[in-house]
């Protein structure tokens, strides 16, 4: 919600990189913290690395400056949602398009940190690598960043004991759908 203010450039911060990041990538200038998802402690070095952390490589600088730019056409009207894309775009070069290109299709193969024939997509495993199957590690840091339960998807024959623990067992009905 602080993010529909003109000017505001709140922060989800979670951990002192969250924190960190939000301040050194965006110059965040609000930071919101989870109600009782952190404790007093880290909510105290959360907001120390948020107050003494500042924007200050020219990359990121000029984001916020994009930012601040569009902020500003949509406060003025002057400019419709085609025009802000035009805008948004008109700043990348060539190299920051095709850099975003590589990166998406990185994400979509999975960052490439499985073994390539070592699992077989279905139509019910749509998010492979990001599966209990194919990387449980990332699994376990969900969880021991506080995640409760999660989905997995398939048949599930590999998954770790200890990460199979909190799979939500409500979506693993044969006559479920994605629906």
């Amino acid at each position: 919600m602080a993010n529909k203010l003109p000017g505001v450039r709140a922060a989800l911060c979670y951990d002192v990189s969250s924190a960190r990041n939000s301040r050194e990538h965006n110059d965040a200038n609000v930071v919101t913290l989870g109600a009782m998802l952190i404790g007093p402690g880290l909510a105290q070095q959360i907001v120390d690395i948020f107050l003494d952390t500042q924007c200050t490589a020219e990359r990121h600088l000029n984001r916020v400056a994009m930012i601040s730019e569009i902020e500003n056409a949509v406060r003025s009207g002057e400019s419709g949602s085609a025009g802000l894309a035009e805008l948004a775009l008109s700043e990348l070069s060539e190299a920051d398009l095709q850099r975003v290109a590589q990166r998406i299709g990185h994400l979509m193969r999975g960052g490439g940190g499985a073994t390539e024939g070592a699992h077989t997509c279905t139509e019910a495993c749509g998010f492979c690598q990001s599966c209990a199957e194919m990387n449980p590690e990332l699994l376990r840091q969900f969880i021991d960043l506080g995640a409760d339960r999660i989905v997995q998807r398939g048949d599930g024959d590999a998954v770790p004991a200890d990460v199979a623990h909190y799979i939500d067992h409500t979506l693993l009905r044969p006559d479920a759908t994605f629906d």
